[in-house]
């Protein structure tokens, strides 16, 4: 048998494994670089390994090698192993033993599908951000164990290796197997709108935190005040505030309030009723596009005029104001744990992905759910019902290929706009453009099958009659 096995970086202990295997199998196993690949590439290999995976060498380039070198297109497997994401010690080897055999075992070049299935365990480790307040953290986790879930702090020294859809959390004195991993990240508070300076200097223009502050120590009796809200995201907390402070405003101060947005946010807990107590106070809302509004401070820098369309009636409208108040948005920043994190596939970033396909609360790993630490009470007991949910199931995680057919495919893309894990892209060139699906973050839920129109998406490799056959979502294309 002769294995040829191509990186992208030098991986001794890879080197010294293939050496042993040669000597105790007698195989000829060979390893290149991809600049060695024109001298040593050529032949007639049983099998080839790209080790890398998808991330590294799309599928375009596969055939382009097969072409040139040889190879036997049906032969070609990867194995997700990046130089960033290199574990430490030896603990892949065992993952590259398994791979390497169901390599070897495969039927007309398509290997069995394993199936991972979820160790039973009850407990939730909550990692969190720190610059996350502590008091928000364990705020979320008295929520959860209200709902009966065995939840504890990641703290001190930790790190988690991940195994299929396994977590093992490892700390200086124990070691446990976790069910599932809560992160809860920093949240940055961004004003996009950009206004002159000369606003800013009349100190008029203030933050909603600022206000909030003014509003205990000052009276704005009859002034006329506006909040700008630019950002169609802006999290229902903040638009609770919002409500609650114009409705005190028009009642205590008998102040003229409108409130200039993208979007008025009144989904969630109570949040229609304040909504409504504020319009009945006198507060006026305007939907309009802010980052075309126009800003001019007055001659005695004591007021600030806003020119603006409303989307209404597509009316151009100026009007005096002596405050403006700035909500802003808040955005998630990205958790990287990479330095304390080892798993058996790439992984994207810890970030919430924007697809209405998913739940507010995940992200492309499997078994790690995301919180914000200003969400709502309505968005914790959502969090902790999937939570309950996926601890229950015992999920099952696949390995597989996903294949698309070059020539059925139409590139209508609606396999990238179904797909809730961001698993699909495009590759190819000019006329030769193609949907491609990323093998590290697919988890063969079968949408974008089921969904293609032209029935280009092939799912391939599903074992048959075993108790751990695995099953997709009501598959419109082709299951092999």
């Amino acid at each position: 048998m002769r294995a040829l096995i191509m990186t992208h970086h030098e991986v001794p202990l890879l080197e010294r494994w293939c050496r042993d295997k040669e000597r105790t199998r007698n195989a000829d196993i060979r390893i290149c670089s991809e600049k060695q690949l024109s001298t040593q590439g050529r032949g007639a290999w049983d099998v080839v390994v790209v080790v890398g995976g998808s991330l590294s060498l799309t599928r375009e380039n596969v055939s382009e090698s097969c072409a040139r070198f040889g190879w036997n297109p049906l032969r070609v497997f990867t194995f997700p192993l990046d130089e960033s994401l290199i574990p430490r010690g030896d603990t892949w080897l065992p993952r590259w033993e398994i791979f390497f055999q169901g390599v070897l075992a495969a039927k007309n070049g398509v290997p069995d599908v394993k199936a991972h299935r979820l160790t039973p365990s009850s407990k939730v480790k909550v990692i969190s951000h720190p610059d996350t307040e502590r008091k928000e953290v364990e705020d979320i986790i008295t929520g959860m164990r209200q709902k009966k879930l065995d939840v504890s702090l990641a703290d001190g020294d930790w790190r988690i290796i991940r195994e299929g859809v396994n977590y093992r959390f490892i700390t200086s004195d124990r070691e446990e197997i976790v069910g599932a991993i809560v992160i809860v990240p920093q949240v940055e508070e961004r004003f996009f709108l950009h206004v002159p300076d000369q606003i800013i200097d009349t100190r008029r223009l203030v933050t909603l935190h600022e206000f909030s502050d003014k509003m205990k120590r000052y009276n704005f009796r009859r002034q006329r005040i506006a909040f700008l809200v630019p950002s169609p995201t802006t999290p229902p907390r903040q638009w609770e505030q919002v409500f609650s402070l114009s409705e005190k405003l028009c009642k205590r101060d008998c102040a003229q309030v409108m409130v200039l947005c993208a979007e008025t946010v009144v989904a969630g807990e109570g949040l229609e009723e304040s909504y409504r107590r504020s319009r009945q106070a006198g507060t006026l809302y305007e939907k309009t596009d802010l980052t075309r509004a126009v800003f001019q401070e007055t001659i005695d820098m004591r007021g600030i005029q806003v020119s603006f369309r409303t989307e209404r009636d597509g009316v151009e409208q100026t009007l005096l104001f002596d405050w403006l108040i700035s909500v802003p948005e808040q955005v998630i920043q990205p958790f990287d744990i990479s330095n304390r994190f080892e798993s058996d596939k790439i992984l994207t970033p810890f970030s919430r992905p924007a697809n209405s396909n998913l739940p507010p609360y995940s992200i492309h790993c499997q078994g790690m759910f995301l919180i914000s630490p200003f969400s709502t009470l309505a968005e914790r007991d959502e969090l902790a019902s999937g939570l309950q949910k996926y601890l229950a199931d015992c999920v099952i995680a696949e390995e597989g290929r996903v294949e698309v057919d070059e020539e059925k495919c139409i590139l209508c893309l609606t396999c990238m706009r179904t797909c809730p894990w961001g698993a699909v892209d495009v590759e190819g060139k000019l006329k030769r453009r193609k949907a491609r699906v990323n093998w590290q973050i697919c988890r063969l839920c079968g949408l974008c099958a089921s969904s293609c129109p032209a029935e280009a998406i092939t799912i391939a490799g599903f074992p048959a009659g075993n108790g751990d056959t695995v099953s997709v979502i009501s598959c419109g294309g082709e299951v092999s």
